[in-house]
């Protein structure tokens, strides 16, 4: 498991995040391990995508959540 917090999980769903290109990379390297969260970072990472990226970028982070590529921690 690799710990994350709010700001490398908004890079990776935000093409126009200036660390999106280096998480995506970083998340790739690592792809066989899920990443775990705390409840509070991902609704932080919630409010963040959606500024950027409405509803589609709020979707697509759900579905990292039910894939099992970002576990959340209460």
């Amino acid at each position: 498991m690799i710990l994350t917090d709010t700001g490398p999980i908004v890079a990776l769903l935000d093409r126009n995040d200036p660390n999106h290109k280096r998480c995506l990379i970083a998340a790739q390297q690592i792809a066989a391990a899920p990443m775990i969260t705390t409840l509070l970072c991902f609704t932080e990472a919630m409010y963040f995508v959606e500024k950027e990226g409405g509803y589609q970028a709020q979707k697509r982070l759900w579905s990292m959540q039910e894939t099992g590529r970002l576990i959340v921690h209460p």
